[in-house]
């Protein structure tokens, strides 16, 4: 979906009979660490498979090392 969601600048998210389109950008792999920190003290139980092998204990090297591997977006409205 990264891919798909990179190639069109655009998301749809919201109820399945009401979808809303979203512009998206790619967050920049520098500013990541501090985004997902956060994601993973909420929600590392649901994603740790997937998430390049973080914990919410990894160091911010450990991320910054794994991070051009994980894509996050901002949505732009």
């Amino acid at each position: 979906w990264a891919r798909n969601a990179r190639a069109a600048g655009e998301v749809e998210m919201g109820p399945t009979r009401r979808p809303r389109t979203h512009r998206i950008a790619e967050v920049a792999d520098d500013a990541k660490p501090d985004l997902l920190k956060p994601y993973l003290d909420r929600w590392y139980w649901q994603v740790k498979g997937h998430i390049g092998g973080l914990s919410p204990e990894s160091s911010r090297d450990e991320m910054r090392a794994v991070t051009p591997s994980i894509p996050v977006f901002e949505i732009l409205g």
